[in-house]
């Protein structure tokens, strides 16, 4: 855990090697003791401190399945089940987490508890070749054969949000630290997904979660009972598409004319939203106002082979 002491403080400490001279009117603030004014550490103001304090857990189940060619057909899905635990970030611990209480759930890293991939390439079974019009002449050949589907599927849970409380009171924490709002059991494990236009304050988009299950903290020195999880933000849901035909041109030569449809059917990726609370202080509260990712997007090239 990074910790800062002061440099006068080490000063006193190791003066015998790197104070030759303590003031004889100013002291050090809280502890009464000499500050250092002569000698190799005089001139340190602080000396940061770094330890291997973190830990970081990650358990998974991971589903593989492979459709080898055959038949103009390859395709591969993957599905992942997992849960990742943290308390630290890569240099400074978590400020507004309970590093001392990891059944809270403390997630710095991404948890992403459900992620489902799958890819596929059909070959259309028209044209020489194929199990269709196989002998078809050359006209009929360059409209209907060589044609190939491929595309990418994915479908991926949200990640667990931490609500921060925004009163100008941070509970009695200190200076850089955000206390943690107080969420309402009752509301369940999770606050419920509303998912509807935002009606809550002159702030426009889409209102996520109830933000009625959070509350600020009423006690000072102590964390608000929220954890992250008690907001899920929005999952993805994409489709990539490609359709390409082959015409050969000479025995050589091969011309490939292919369109892709990157989030083919225009699915909205929705950013996370807003998570400091409540709406009296942050009129963004539980709002979503942007996007994640661009709308779906069209490409059209050619790729030639010799």
């Amino acid at each position: 855990m990074p910790a800062t002491i002061s440099g006068l403080t080490a000063n006193r400490v190791f003066s015998t090697l790197g104070c030759t001279q303590f003031s004889t009117t100013a002291t050090l603030s809280g502890t009464g003791g000499p500050v250092c004014i002569a000698g190799p550490l005089a001139a340190i103001q602080a000396i940061n401190e770094r330890g291997s304090t973190g830990y970081s857990n990650y358990n998974s189940l991971q589903v593989r399945y492979t459709k080898r060619f055959s038949r103009g057909l390859e395709a591969l899905l993957y599905y992942t089940w997992s849960k990742e635990i943290d308390d630290m970030q890569v240099f400074v611990p978590l400020l507004n987490l309970d590093t001392y209480n990891r059944a809270l759930g403390n997630s710095s890293a991404p948890d992403v508890p459900h992620l489902f991939i799958g890819s596929f390439v059909y070959q259309l079974p028209f044209g020489k070749g194929r199990s269709l019009m196989g002998n078809a002449a050359y006209p009929v050949d360059l409209f209907f054969g060589g044609w190939e589907i491929s595309g990418i599927t994915t479908i991926q849970h949200g990640v667990p949000l931490t609500v921060t409380d925004g009163t100008s009171n941070n509970g009695g924490l200190n200076s850089g630290f955000n206390n943690r709002a107080n969420y309402n059991p009752s509301c369940g494990s999770s606050a419920p997904i509303v998912n509807k236009p935002n009606g809550l304050s002159s702030t426009q988009g889409l209102q996520w979660f109830d933000v009625g299950c959070f509350s600020d903290h009423t006690f000072n020195y102590f964390y608000g009972n929220s954890v992250p999880g008690n907001v899920w933000g929005p999952g993805i849901v994409n489709f990539d598409l490609s359709l390409s035909k082959a015409v050969k041109i000479h025995e050589n030569i091969e011309l490939r004319i292919r369109g892709d449809a990157f989030d083919a059917f225009n699915t909205p990726h929705f950013s996370n939203p807003g998570t400091t609370c409540c709406t009296a202080q942050s009129a963004g509260f539980g709002v979503i106002t942007g996007t994640a990712t661009p709308p779906r997007q069209l490409q059209l090239g050619l790729h030639l082979a010799f």
